[in-house]
């Protein structure tokens, strides 16, 4: 078991950097889901296709389970 004050290694610092641009993704992946592409602020928000939906709904499923097993690792399944 780590000390809680060890100092980082390599593998640490991976793993951070990769957790920053999952969430990074997250974050862009929502935008897009609450204004998407060709919409205006000023005008009524334009409707996503079905397709466009389920393709954004996808990517936003599969980013949660790449954080999900870059938290947890691969020791705890998907039960939800």
């Amino acid at each position: 078991m780590k000390d809680k004050f060890s100092t980082p290694t390599h593998d640490d610092k991976a793993r951070h950097d990769r957790m920053v641009e999952l969430v990074k993704g997250m974050m862009e992946l929502k935008k897009q889901q609450a204004c998407p592409r060709g919409s205006r602020r000023a005008r009524a928000p334009k409707k996503q296709s079905p397709s466009a939906k389920q393709l954004l709904d996808q990517k936003l499923a599969i980013t949660d389970q790449q954080i999900d097993q870059l938290v947890y690792g691969e020791k705890r399944g998907h039960d939800t």
